[in-house]
């Protein structure tokens, strides 16, 4: 059974291109307290995607993988409304057809 804590809306700073550097740094920090760092950095990636690279059959999975599917879902989703929120509506409207955080 997964659990859902910090399930908060996570906050970033009003992102400005002048201030990326402390922007990333605030960004990576709070990334990092909510166990999502991973995945805006790429490195952890979703269960189904990291077995369809492998292989070209159907996928059959278990309860435990389909709960942490969801519970990597939920995580991303949180990370992806993050970065969108901290952008201005110029920069969300470039950005809002990729499918990752790690795109953003």
């Amino acid at each position: 059974m997964s659990t859902h804590k910090n399930e908060k809306t996570v906050t970033l700073k009003q992102f400005k291109p002048y201030e990326y550097l402390i922007w990333k740094i605030q960004a990576e920090a709070t990334f990092r307290v909510h166990g999502l760092l991973d995945i805006i950095k790429g490195v952890e990636k979703h269960l189904v995607n990291k077995e369809s690279e492998n292989s070209d059959t159907e996928m059959t999975i278990n309860e435990a993988e389909a709960d942490q599917i969801l519970e990597y879902q939920r995580r991303h989703n949180r990370a992806y409304q993050a970065l969108i929120n901290c952008l201005e509506t110029a920069d969300a409207i470039k950005v809002y057809t990729l499918k990752s955080a790690h795109e953003i």
